[in-house]
C-alpha cells in the first residue's frame, strides 16, 4: 500500500472514530491526535474539506455547495490534502515513491 492510500485509510479510520467520541485506549489516543497534528498542518480549506468528507460523511457535491464552489475545487483539494497529509505521516515512504 502506498503513502497516498495509508493516509486515505488513517482518514477514513480518524473519521469512524471522531463520529463515535469514544476515548478508546492509549494507542487510539495517540493516532487521534497524530492525525489531528497533521490535519492543523494543512491550509483551513483543505481541513474543511477533509472534515466534511471523513467526519461529517458529506459528498464532494455537499461540500462543494457547502462553502460555494464547484465539486471539483474540491476533488483537488481533498486530493491535495491527502497528499500533503501522507508526506506528513509517511515521509520516507511517501518521498521514495515520488523519486526522492
Amino acid at each position: 500500500m502506498d503513502a497516498f492510500q495509508k493516509a486515505h485509510q488513517a482518514l477514513c479510520l480518524y473519521g469512524d472514530l471522531k463520529r463515535s467520541k469514544t476515548a478508546g485506549g492509549e494507542k487510539t489516543q495517540a493516532f487521534v491526535a497524530q492525525i489531528t497534528a497533521a490535519m492543523a498542518q494543512l491550509s483551513t480549506d483543505e481541513q474543511l474539506t477533509l472534515q466534511s468528507i471523513f467526519i461529517l460523511q458529506m459528498t464532494q457535491e455537499e461540500t462543494a455547495e457547502a462553502v460555494d464552489c464547484d465539486p471539483s475545487t474540491i476533488a483537488r483539494r481533498k486530493r491535495r490534502a491527502i497528499e500533503r497529509l501522507a508526506l506528513f505521516l509517511y515521509p520516507d515512504s511517501y518521498l521514495q515513491e515520488n523519486g526522492f
